[in-house]
């Protein structure tokens, strides 16, 4: 039967050049004349004519100058390549300041327990000194005002103003 060359010799008959056109053998087995010099260079051209608007209007020159634009464009969206070692260094400082931020912290806390301690310690001996005072000073405040006709004398006492922080505020 008499069907025609196989598959198998359809693609061993067909010529193949990485210039070329794949595919330019015929049924057949023989190949076709390849288009030589200007020929070849005129069927590798383009054809804007078909393109619409501006498209229409590009020649080669035109399009290469669009090309390099675009490529240009593209290589400016490229990734920043010392993006990482950008970022490496921003956590260095980050780390350095949360360290010095941690021994501010500490530091403050520290010096705010010392204040309050003093602070304590200043109510203490300001309501030791005040007590003292506040008991006895109507024995010597009678013993002061004693006359003739009144054997006990006056009376005194002390009230402070503000209890919360006694040494700010008045002596009633």
């Amino acid at each position: 039967a008499a069907a025609g060359p196989s598959r198998a010799d359809l693609l061993v008959s067909e010529s193949f050049s990485p210039t070329g056109l794949v595919g330019t053998g015929t049924i057949e087995g023989g190949a076709q004349a390849e288009p030589a010099g200007e020929e070849q260079e005129e069927a590798l051209r383009v054809d804007f004519s078909s393109l619409a608007g501006e498209a229409a209007q590009l020649d080669e020159t035109g399009a290469a100058a669009e090309l390099l634009r675009v490529t240009g464009e593209v290589e400016g969206m490229a990734p920043n390549m010392k993006a990482i070692e950008q970022f490496e260094e921003v956590q260095e400082r980050l780390h350095a300041v949360e360290g010095e931020w941690d021994t501010s912290r500490s530091a403050a806390r520290t010096v705010s327990q010392r204040f309050s301690a003093v602070q304590a310690q200043r109510v203490e001996r300001f309501m030791s000194c005040f007590s003292h005072v506040s008991k006895v000073i109507d024995d010597i405040y009678k013993e002061l005002t004693k006359v003739e006709g009144v054997p006990l004398g006056g009376t005194a006492f002390l009230s402070l103003e503000d209890p919360s922080e006694p040494y700010l505020h008045g002596i009633k």
